[in-house]
């Protein structure tokens, strides 16, 4: 069971928390032919230090190179690392190209002394491959060669000389250094375990790092240049390493496997755990296939990780519930940010150089506000937070970013009332409940906050607190949002904005009991449980009650994690299991699961875990039938068909005149686009902004004669949630196959009958209004 080392972890803490990143420190020379920095440089990349670093590049460049027969080495030094991987690809013929004829000189002298046949070396600047025909390489790597760059043109000119020599379906492997936040992070790492190195080889590496690129310039440019089957990890929280990659395609031979497990059994146990330090921290990004056999790190660790994202944040000591503190802080929340919003705006009066500086600076700030007044209020005002973060709309980047904090990093609340909650809800000393419990959450949301646990028979687990006066907070927000609805009826033109709000609460009400939300959670668990891709913990019901949810411990990528590391296929897969996980329980068991933002998810290799049921509505079979017939009659173009469901559904007023048009075409045009058609679609930010607006503009052109049925809340809820996420995702695929089957399963065929139709009417709760 690996460990990593207390050493790192002030390095970790200081590059978690440090808010911004270094200004890159260009080297000063693009080529090192100094013959005493040479000399130093070789004998570095020969010490034990860089042993382990070097064995770790290799087996995932051989995990990625195997099978081809020719492969070019961009700035490949002395050649110590291309020797190497060439002695364990004796069948691969390797090319390495350097600005430096030192270098070349001290190459040629490392490729006689490690007696390797299949490498030669020339000299060449690799932004100009002049002399390189195009696609003439199966295969392009580099390590370590792209800081010594001096700018990022020449990084993106790089980039392009490879995606040109390289061979369709060839394949690509890309090491390097990532820039920092903090000078005290780079000096730590530089000179971590370098007693053995000479001291000029230290001070390049330090060098080396202020030099980097930045991790999102790096992704960017891989995707740009490699399209198709690439992937980006770097290591977990704290971007040091980034590593580029053709994503591994037939599993490496047996002979290559026990290679590198002897190459690691033969490295002295210092150096060995350096080795799994970058296994363990390439492991939590998603990177967890090597050559080195199983890695099992301790079991939990990627929870503790994650509480450390909340040993800086300020603590909650409790929670305002009266009308008018929360109504004050909502109105001093709005003074701020139309504060440091004016600001943004005039940044259009500053000179050039001062507006983008200007304009960062303020939208920091209006984020920071959203953010601080919101993670402190916490119930209604901050889910509604929740959900603009992962809406598409025209609003700075940074508040979206900020606003994303909410998902599952807010501010925690005080371990001493949470323990309280636990204890009381429980009835015992929370060291009898539990073998282990951490104070720290692992999570904080609008409701409740997550503590990682385990119970006596050894089982980790995780504990949902729900914050203390949550309810009363719950009912004040949805007292101060009907001050509002006048105006909400006027923006919106529907006439029963009251019942929606109603509706809404209803639901925010149920997500706060606990024992509803581990019934619904229990019942999914069971309609999936024969989907080896979607994984829904257990909860322990002699654990739980209203207040307190316990349920297994899910080992895997959040959803920021996934996204930064995935390859497309990954995401289009990943979307497509969320997709499919909302199609079926609605359409084939009535149940929906509302809540689709992205602190609701775990990504575990090619699975999806669903780790929060509260926000969920259950629905009658009526309305389901309904629903879906009139998906059909509208792709199907049956104008009739459907103006006759949506009256059965209740959208109509009594005595009041819908144009039915309008909804027909939106949806039809607009609102179906994604799986109408049998083909595949790939979702993005227009589409969703698109499809929110179609929704809003057939609110208004009804001219208050729509009614919205209730259960739209939900539904709206989760379409715009969904959809967002997938764009997000860029997620593609053929949704039209994954709804239509479950759209086309039997209905009740006497549903229109007039026997029926009551029926049909109370379950929208519209039987009265007919009557009358």
């Amino acid at each position: 069971m690996y460990i990593p080392r207390p050493g790192l972890l002030p390095t970790f803490l200081r590059e978690l928390f440090s808010p911004r990143t270094l200004q890159r420190e260009p080297e000063s020379s693009l080529v090192m032919e100094d013959s005493d920095e040479v000399k130093a440089y070789v004998e570095g990349g020969q010490s034990n230090a860089l042993a382990a670093t070097y064995l770790f590049l290799n087996s995932h460049a051989s995990q990625v190179l195997h099978g081809c027969r020719s492969v070019v080495d961009l700035g490949c030094g002395p050649a110590t690392l291309l020797c190497q991987i060439a002695a364990a690809n004796p069948s691969i013929a390797f090319v390495g190209v350097d600005l430096s004829a030192t270098m070349i000189a001290a190459g040629e002298e490392n490729i006689r002394q490690f007696g390797v046949t299949n490498v030669s070396l020339m000299q060449g600047d690799i932004t100009r491959l002049e002399s390189i025909a195009d696609q003439s390489f199966d295969g392009v790597m580099t390590s370590f060669a792209l800081h010594h760059l001096p700018s990022y043109g020449h990084l993106e000119a790089c980039f392009n000389e490879m995606s040109r020599i390289l061979a369709p379906g060839g394949r690509v492997f890309i090491d390097d250094f990532t820039r920092l936040k903090s000078i005290k992070s780079v000096i730590s790492m530089a000179y971590f375990n370098s007693e053995d190195d000479p001291y000029l080889f230290t001070l390049d590496k330090e060098r080396s790092m202020r030099a980097a690129f930045t991790f999102d310039e790096l992704k960017s440019l891989a995707h740009k240049a490699f399209p198709e089957n690439i992937e980006v990890f770097a290591t977990f929280k704290v971007p040091l390493l980034t590593i580029i990659r053709t994503r591994p395609g037939n599993r490496a031979p047996a002979s290559l496997e026990e290679y590198f497990q002897r190459a690691r059994t033969q490295l002295p146990e210092q150096y060995r755990h350096n080795l799994d330090d970058l296994r363990f921290f390439f492991y939590l990004n998603g990177m967890s296939n090597d050559l080195f056999g199983t890695f099992v790190p301790l079991y939990g660790q990627m929870a503790k990780l994650r509480m450390m994202d909340f040993s800086t944040l300020p603590v909650l000591h409790q929670l305002h519930c009266s009308h008018l503190r929360r109504l004050g802080s909502v109105m001093k929340m709005m003074a701020k940010a139309s504060f440091a919003y004016s600001n943004y705006r005039l940044a259009d009066l500053y000179t050039p150089q001062a507006h983008e500086k200007h304009r960062e600076v303020y939208a920091r700030k209006l984020a920071d506000c959203f953010v601080s007044e919101l993670g402190a209020l916490k119930g209604p005002l901050m889910k509604f937070g929740q959900i603009i973060s992962y809406l598409p709309g025209d609003a700075p980047p940074e508040i979206y970013k900020a606003l994303s904090t909410l998902q599952s990093r807010s501010a925690p609340y005080e371990s001493a009332h949470i323990r309280n909650v636990v204890e009381q809800e429980l009835r015992q000393p929370i060291d009898k409940i539990f073998k282990e419990w951490h104070d720290t959450p692992i999570a904080a949301a609008s409701i409740s906050q997550l503590h990682l646990a385990r119970l006596h028979n050894d089982r980790l687990v995780i504990v949902k607190v729900r914050y203390p006066k949550i309810l009363r907070a719950v009912k004040t927000d949805f007292s101060i949002l009907r001050l509002f609805s006048p105006v909400l009826k006027r923006h919106w033109g529907l006439q029963n904005i009251g019942e929606l709000i109603d509706e809404l609460e209803d639901l925010i009400t149920s997500e706060c009991d606990f024992i509803k939300a581990a019934n619904f959670q229990e019942e999914f668990r069971q309609i999936f449980s024969d989907d080896p891709q979607i994984l829904i913990p257990q909860v322990y019901t002699d654990y739980s009650t209203a207040a307190v949810l316990t349920m297994d411990y899910v080992e895997g990528q959040s959803y920021e994690e996934f996204k930064n590391s995935s390859t497309q296929e990954q995401k289009n897969k990943a979307g497509e299991i969320i997709w499919r996980m909302a199609a079926v329980a609605i359409n084939r068991y009535g149940i929906y699961n509302a809540d689709p933002h992205p602190g609701n998810y775990l990504f575990v290799k090619d699975k999806v875990a669903f780790v929060d049921f509260g926000f969920t509505r259950r629905f009658s079979t009526v309305f389901i039938d309904l629903w879906k017939q009139q998906s059909l009659a509208g792709c199907a173009g049956d104008y009739e068909r459907v103006v006759e469901i949506n009256r059965h559904m209740g959208y109509e007023f009594p005595g009041k005149k819908f144009d039915h048009r309008i909804m027909y075409d939106i949806y039809r045009d607009i609102i179906y686009q994604s799986w109408r058609f049998d083909r595949t679609f790939r979702f993005d930010k227009p589409f969703v902004h698109a499809e929110q607006m179609a929704l809003i503009q057939l609110c208004q052109s009804a001219k208050r004669t729509l009614r919205m049925p209730r259960e739209f809340v939900a539904i709206l809820r989760l379409l715009w949630g969904q959809h967002a996420l997938l764009a997000d995702l860029n997620a593609e695929a053929n949704w039209h196959r994954i709804v239509f089957p479950l759209l086309e399963e039997a209905s009740d065929p006497t549903l229109f009958d007039a026997s029926k139709r009551q029926k049909a009417l109370a379950t929208v709760g519209l039987e009265k209004e007919r009557h009358a």
